[in-house]
């Protein structure tokens, strides 16, 4: 059953797996600090759920998954495409190579265990009362972001997603979207001035038809138009 999403005073900030379980995010602890000066009445959620998982599967097993990006991208990847299990698996197996928890384990096991806690995580928080929900999306972090994303709208389809980190940022093409059409907006470069401003918008009016250009802020919209390119912060 789907959720209405309405105005809220509430930003949530998500990590997903699968960064080195012992460097909690530098980037959502920034983000918060600078948001929370900045819109004092504003409650930020800062939700590393990839610590939560590292607990779930173990230190070591999660460690071992952590430290190969293909590998760890595989274990989303194959939730997010079951239709392509083999043709992931066998990229698993490769990548597995000298990892003996995660070959014991198997790719079936690990994504059984992992769908199990990652769907848990996600229905056990009242997404319909944020304004927005940023994710990270560094290192590891692509297909376990999508599928958070993809499990999250499912059920609160007006909820606005953002996306931003080092794996976005240069220019978004308007295909992107098309690609990924849970995906709301993408925040350019580095993200504190972009996300205040973003959120002085919605606030403003919090629904993205009506979300004028931000400076730094990709939509479908701004891509479409041209208008897609980062644009220099002063």
């Amino acid at each position: 059953m789907a959720h209405t999403h309405h105005k809220s005073n509430q930003v949530a900030l998500v990590s997903t797996p699968w960064p080195l379980y012992n460097r909690p995010s530098i980037q959502l602890g920034a983000l918060k600090a600078y948001l929370e000066v900045n819109h004092p009445g504003l409650r930020i959620e800062a939700r590393h759920f990839y610590l939560d998982l590292a607990q779930s599967l173990g230190y070591k097993l999660y460690h071992q998954i952590s430290e190969r990006t293909w590998l760890a991208e595989s274990i989303y990847a194959a939730l997010l495409f079951p239709q392509r299990f083999e043709s992931v698996e066998a990229l698993f197996k490769r990548e597995a190579r000298a990892k003996p928890l995660v070959q014991e384990a198997g790719l079936q096991q690990i994504t059984d265990r992992v769908k199990e806690r990652t769907d848990a995580y996600i229905d056990s928080l009242k997404w319909d009362d944020c304004l927005l929900a940023g994710f990270s999306i560094s290192l590891c972090q692509l297909t376990s972001s999508l599928y958070f994303i993809k499990r999250v709208k499912q059920n609160y389809p007006d909820l606005i997603i953002g996306i931003g980190g080092s794996s976005f940022s240069g220019t978004v093409a308007e295909n992107f979207f098309k690609l990924f059409p849970d995906i709301d907006l993408v925040v350019n470069g580095e993200g504190e001035k972009p996300l205040s401003q973003l959120i002085d918008s919605l606030q403003a009016s919090p629904a993205l038809e009506d979300l004028p250009r931000v400076s730094g802020v990709t939509t479908a919209k701004s891509a479409a138009s041209g208008r897609g390119r980062p644009a220099l912060i002063k």
